[in-house]
């Protein structure tokens, strides 16, 4: 049996054991430290996991699969500006991905960075068009920018894509009634916003 068809029936330990001891033999093995990354991080050893990804990265500086991770830990321990220095060398390192930029973008908008999350999202919508999510992260964008036909684009886009996409059709949903409620407002009222 091998590491994933263990680490698939849920025999982790066994699977880290064999890892461990490859990597003994062979400690450059860009493949099997992603692997070990992998497994370390999924049982919270942060450390260990971040240690081998910056392995991978003295072994092979353009990998972006490396940047990713650990940008994504960075992410999850809430360390915005680690993360968003590695999703960007990411971002440049796979100029095919749209995962990247995207997870910018997430990072952007939970810091409140929108125009730079705007800018990523767009990144990741240039390369790839289909990319439901960003469409509907960019409608939340420009809803929030209160430029609610910019919105309705994007979430129509996304249900061109996705017909039953379920943020989009909620956002497109409370999209009409944010734009009905200012309709019904009168208009004295709406001067004075």
């Amino acid at each position: 049996m091998n590491i994933m068809q263990l680490l698939q029936s849920g025999r982790t330990s066994e699977a880290l054991t064999i890892l461990t001891r490859h990597l003994s033999a062979k400690p450059d093995d860009v493949l099997a430290l992603a692997l070990y990354s992998r497994v370390m991080a999924s049982h919270g050893q942060q450390n260990e996991a971040i240690a081998a990804l910056n392995k991978i990265i003295a072994l092979d500086p353009q990998s972006g699969n490396a940047y990713f991770g650990l940008a994504e830990m960075a992410r999850a321990r809430g360390d915005y500006a680690e993360a968003e220095r590695c999703y960007k060398q990411t971002v440049e390192l796979s100029p095919t991905d749209a995962i990247a930029p995207y997870h910018l973008g997430l990072t952007c908008a939970m810091i409140g960075r929108s125009t730079d999350a705007r800018t990523a999202y767009q990144q990741a919508l240039a390369r790839n068009p289909v990319f439901v999510e960003a469409w509907v992260n960019l409608g939340n964008l420009d809803f929030a920018a209160e430029d609610y036909t910019a919105a309705r684009k994007c979430y129509e886009k996304a249900l061109e894509i996705e017909p039953q996409r379920a943020e989009a059709l909620e956002a497109l949903a409370l999209l009409e009634q944010r734009i009905k409620m200012q309709e019904e407002q009168p208009s004295d009222a709406r001067t004075q916003e």
